[in-house]
């Protein structure tokens, strides 16, 4: 059985165990054979074998993790309804000394497996569980988008998945100790039986007839699928969860080729940063991980070993005639009548019908992923930007807004700007209006980036955000009849007859390497070398703005990381801006 397939898992190791027997309680055992007590003298049947081969199981309530928080068995397994019955009329004693139904395979078979998996909605969680499960080719797809949605563990993933957009870690590891198959090649030509419970049941309610109810109820009853394979061990598992925000940030930084920028993939906002979830998945390598530890599951042990990797066939598979070959046994003992038999094809074909809406009368939701992606919003921390002559961005924050009016050289006046100008002004050629936006809180929302590295600078407010450094420029304004003035949110510096501003700066980054910055409305960002950053989703432009300062004795000035170049030829100042516009 190749029941170890993970689709989302990134490593797996294999470490071969010397092999134990399973624990079971020595007898002289009693098995009853029709109506004769046989005794055997050797290890009762594990009870992996007596418990979980040929029995029901339904894939909708079913989940290979457990049935509650900690783990524990299958919900699925429905181990009182025994579909294919054992017996042991050969009287098989193993290598190891447990007596095996005349129909099981048993094989000793120890190994251990380590497993790192990602999940983030309920598809890839179903997806995850899954690998557990093999199912006959004749039934796969029946139930791919709803196995397992009616287990409580899929119910908590999927509310915590839709309530706090978590993404999962989870670090397993599984012993298997050994494998039971029932022989289905054997079945016809050994006319091995099926329980008396489930003849009796078939034959008494399914009627070649169709009826939506009456087949609903005997799968609800029963099961989707048999047992056909068990492999018996124990498993454990540690789970981490991680907020969208926190998980996208880590993508970013460890995963980088697995993010991307994409425009209106958030209502809300024009653009958003995505995960490709299984480029992250390949590329989540051995040591990695992320998220809070929510807690440990464990299922089995080596005393009591339980399923933890089974093979299945659908329900109406066991409607084939190979598996009906003692009918005349169960005419006989009362169970059916002896015209059922004919129309057991037609049986095996309304079973296969019901097993196809079966979900649908179960109110069985479909699986699904979400996208894995968060709002680009204005990064973290306290700082302004030079104000567009269209007024500041509006990003789901209101901007606090500020200006300095600075009086510049009077004689032979000579302030310049670029062509275009988007600065908000006014400004003329002796003088000149600075405006700000400023953001003075340090979080806006929930989803507020760090700022990213690049080259890049933006007016200081407080202290400077994580990753920028501090910088300054002076302009020493007109010294005759001077008409400086301010007023409003406006950055850290000194307003008075002169003007000095701090400005933060990002200096460790190449201006070639796209940042996220918000798209949906255009901004102002200030050079930090002759560069302009490049920011996803916008198109920019270079322009300046030149203050002619006084021209008697200046003191202009600059120190620290400031925009660029800054101070020129000893009496003006000149600074660099890039404009931003999204992109058409």
């Amino acid at each position: 059985m190749n029941a170890w397939f993970f689709s989302t898992v990134v490593v797996a190791i294999a470490v071969a165990i010397t092999p134990t027997p399973i624990s079971a309680q020595p007898l002289d055992d009693v098995v009853l054979e029709g109506d004769k007590e046989v005794v055997i003298d050797a290890l009762s049947t594990p009870a992996g074998i007596r418990n979980f081969v040929g029995i029901g199981y339904n894939i909708i309530d079913g989940n290979p993790e457990g049935g509650d928080l900690l783990g524990g068995v299958d919900p699925g397994l429905l181990t009182n309804r025994p579909i294919l019955k054992l017996t042991y009329d050969k009287q098989i004693v193993s290598q190891d000394g447990y007596l095996l139904p005349d129909q099981v395979l048993y094989t000793i078979r120890q190994s251990q497996d380590k497993t790192q998996e990602t999940f983030y909605g309920t598809k890839s969680y179903a997806e995850k569980v899954q690998s557990d499960i093999e199912e006959s080719h004749n039934v796969q797809g029946k139930f791919s988008l709803v196995k397992f949605s009616g287990s409580t563990r899929y119910s908590d993933v999927a509310a915590s998945i839709d309530a706090y957009r978590y993404v999962y870690h989870e670090e397993r590891e599984v012993h298997l100790h050994s494998e039971a198959r029932y022989r289905l090649e054997l079945a016809d030509s050994e006319r091995w039986p099926l329980d008396d419970g489930f003849v009796a049941a078939a034959c008494s309610g399914l009627t070649p007839h169709y009826d939506n109810t009456t087949y609903f109820k005997f799968i609800d009853t029963w099961g989707t699928h048999v047992v056909t394979e068990v492999d018996l061990g124990s498993k454990s598992a540690t789970r981490y969860e991680e907020t969208t925000q926190g998980f996208v940030h880590y993508a970013h930084s460890e995963v980088s080729n697995s993010v991307s920028f994409q425009a209106d993939v958030i209502p809300g906002f024009k653009a958003g940063v995505v995960v490709d979830m299984d480029k992250f998945i390949a590329g989540f390598q051995v040591g990695m991980s992320f998220g809070t530890k929510t807690h440990t599951f464990t299922a089995g042990g080596e005393e009591y070993p339980e399923p933890i990797g089974m093979c299945l066939s659908g329900m109406h598979e066991i409607f084939d005639v190979a598996y009906w070959r003692r009918f005349n046994d169960y005419v006989s003992d009362g169970r059916c009548d002896p015209e059922w038999f004919n129309s057991l094809d037609v049986i095996a074909t309304n079973m296969e019908k019901a097993l196809n809406n079966y979900a649908v009368w179960r109110n069985a939701q479909a699986s699904k992923d979400p996208l894995v992606a968060i709002p680009i919003t204005w990064p973290k921390g306290s700082y302004g930007l030079p104000m567009p002559h269209i007024g500041c961005p509006d990003n789901h924050f209101n901007w606090a807004e500020g200006w300095r009016y600075q009086d510049t050289e009077d004689v032979g006046a000579d302030n310049r700007w670029s062509n275009p100008c988007h600065l908000k002004g006014p400004y003329w050629a002796n003088n000149m209006n600075s405006n700000f936006c400023m953001k003075t809180k340090t979080t806006e929302d929930n989803y507020d980036w760090p700022f990213q590295q690049g080259v890049y600078c933006v007016y200081k407010k407080g202290e400077c955000p994580s990753g920028l450094s501090e910088g300054f420029v002076y302009w020493d304004d007109e010294d005759f009849a001077n008409t400086n003035d301010f007023d409003g949110e406006i950055p850290d510096g000194s307003y008075d007859k002169n003007t000095r501003i701090y400005y933060c700066c990002m200096t460790d980054g190449y201006a070639s390497n796209p940042i996220y910055l918000p798209t949906d409305h255009p901004f102002f960002l200030m050079k930090f070398n002759h560069q302009c950053q490049e920011v996803y989703g916008m198109k920019v432009t270079n322009e300046y703005f030149r203050w002619d300062t006084t021209d008697v004795f200046p003191n202009d000035d600059h120190g620290g990381a400031h925009p660029y170049p800054g101070v020129v030829k000893g009496d003006d100042i000149i600074l660099e801006y890039c404009y931003y516009e999204p992109l058409a």
